[in-house]
């Protein structure tokens, strides 16, 4: 019984995709155009107006240790997504809000247990953070900072979302 009523369930969301499909342009290689003007895959079109590459993008970064990867991020507040690169070190990741201006903030929304988060006037010295961790340092120069301390050169993702 349960198994026919899964069975129906999967059908009926077979039918909802079919029809989304018909009615909005799917691309599943380059992405989902849908009726009301959003387009999510290599240009992001929003009803006011196509979302700049300032505003979102990624990039990934080889950072050795005891050093600070610099990253422009071309708005000054947003949302800095880092994930890892590498499954040896499953604790470097978080979700940061961040504003770059007189009064900086870098909030941790959801990290993981070796990233931290702080403030900085000008360009960080990495000494000045905690050893064995990753930082994310948002700076009133307009730049986000990643001081690795971990011991051991890492490689980090990075999505940056921006108004």
């Amino acid at each position: 019984m349960a198994e026919q009523l899964l069975l129906k369930r999967i059908q009926a969301l077979e039918d909802k995709l079919q029809k989304i499909e018909q009615r909005d342009h799917v691309d599943w290689n380059n992405g989902l155009t849908l009726g009301a003007g959003l387009q999510v895959g290599t240009n992001l079109l929003v009803p006011n107006g196509y979302v700049t590459s300032k505003q979102f993008y990624n990039a990934s970064y080889t950072i050795a240790d005891d050093t600070v990867q610099g990253i422009t991020p071309g708005v000054v507040y947003g949302i800095i997504i880092i994930n890892l690169r590498i499954n040896t070190y499953t604790d470097i990741w978080g979700i940061v809000n961040y504003r770059l201006s007189t009064t900086t903030i870098c909030q941790a929304l959801l990290v993981g247990s070796a990233l931290n988060v702080a403030t900085v006037s000008g360009v960080p010295v990495y000494s000045s953070y905690t050893d064995v961790k990753v930082t994310v340092v948002a700076s009133d120069n307009g730049n986000i900072y990643i001081v690795n301390r971990r011991g051991a050169s890492i490689t980090v993702g990075t999505t940056f979302i921006g108004v």
